[in-house]
This record gives structure tokens, sequence and C-alpha cells, in this order.
């Protein structure tokens, strides 16, 4: 029935939704409710060797660890669209929005990452993490309030981002911060200026491509 009337409730620490394979599940889909974590749970979904699945206008909020997890080598082609996901007051640093730490090619389109918190005391300390996942694709989504935006080691793309930090004076942080010499190609961000990406692990000449933007 929608987001704002079918609601998933976890009151205790645990995950709300698995979806869990020991190979790959092919087409599953998430879509029109919220899943609530109430400040206490430690995973809004978890994704387990899910292949060609979707996430999709969903709300998902309160939960202290991660928004949503993607797991196992057979994770392939997920897409995450027009979704909201709030880190809570507990929120731990290690959690993020969406974490995706192994598999290839997941994507998020049009997503609201509302993570708060203060520039002194941060929620999650990343929104996105996808170090060990290769080839992601992220468009066209706001990333709001965390000291790192994107954080990678394997290829990413990113076209269209906006990004609600402070990017005159750094406070938040980078942007983008990528871990090893592989392919990050940045396309009309707003918000960030050139700084916002974390170019010391990286070999920016050979590995970074960054295209327009609204500052230098």
């Amino acid at each position: 029935d929608g987001a704002g009337a079918t609601r998933l409730r976890k009151l205790s620490p645990g995950t709300c939704v698995a979806i869990r394979g020991t190979s790959e599940i092919v087409g599953t889909r998430i879509a029109d409710l919220s899943v609530l974590g109430g400040g206490v749970a430690d995973r809004g979904i978890v994704c387990e060797n899910l292949k060609d699945g979707e996430v999709e206008r969903c709300a998902i909020s309160g939960f202290r660890l991660h928004g949503i997890e993607g797991l196992g080598p057979a994770t392939l082609n997920v897409m995450v669209r027009r979704t909201r996901i709030t880190a809570p007051a507990s929120a731990l640093v290690e959690g993020c929005a969406l974490s995706v730490r192994s598999g290839t090619s997941w994507r998020a389109e049009a997503n609201y990452f509302n993570v708060g918190g203060t520039p002194e005391s941060p929620r999650w300390g990343a929104i996105v993490d996808v170090r060990g996942h290769d080839g992601f694709f992220s468009q066209a989504n706001v990333l709001d309030g965390a000291p790192t935006g994107i954080r990678s080691d394997g290829e990413i793309t990113s076209v269209g981002d906006w990004w609600d930090v402070n990017a005159s004076s750094g406070v938040w942080g980078y942007c983008y911060a990528h871990e090893r010499n592989n392919r990050i190609t940045i396309i009309g961000p707003r918000g960030p200026k050139k700084s916002k990406v974390d170019r010391s692990r990286f070999n920016a000449r050979k590995w970074l491509t960054f295209v327009g933007g609204n500052r230098g």
C-alpha cells in the first residue's frame, strides 16, 4: 500500500528484512513500504547473493549499523531507486546508508541518503561503502551529512549526485574517498570541489575523470 501505509518494524537488535541465499537469488523486488528500526535494530534490509533485484520506493529509518547491506560474491546487478534512508541518533560510526562489500554492479538512482548529525558529532561515518565491490554506479542521489560520501576501492561512476556538504570549509571531509588504483569517474556533481575527492591513495592523473560540477 506504499511506504506511508505498509510498515515493517524491528523492535530489537538484529535485521528487519533478510533475503539470503548460498547461491544467487534472481529477480527479487522489495518496494513500497517502510522499514523501521526504532534506533535499536542493526540493519534494515540485508540482501545476500541477490541478482537482478530491486529495492524501490522504500523509507528506511532507525537502524544503527546499515540501512541496506549487500553481501555475497554472487551479488550482481541490483538497483536501489527512489528510496529514503535516514540514520538515527544512535547510529554507529562504522555504519552507513548503503553497504555493499562484495559482488559487482550495484546501482543507486534518485535516492535521498539523509544521514544527519552535526559536524562535531556525525552519525554514520560514511553514506555509501562499496569497498570490495566493483562497478558501482551512482546517479542523481542526494547524499547528506556524513564525513565520507562514497567510500570505494573498485571502479565507480557518479553522475549528477547532489552533495549537501560544506564544500568550502570541508567540514564533512570527503565526498569521494578511494583506496586503490581503480577507475573513478565523476560527472556533473552538485556541491563538491575537486578537493572533495580524496586523491591521496590513488593515481589521480591516470584513474580519475572529473567532468563539470558547479565548483572548481
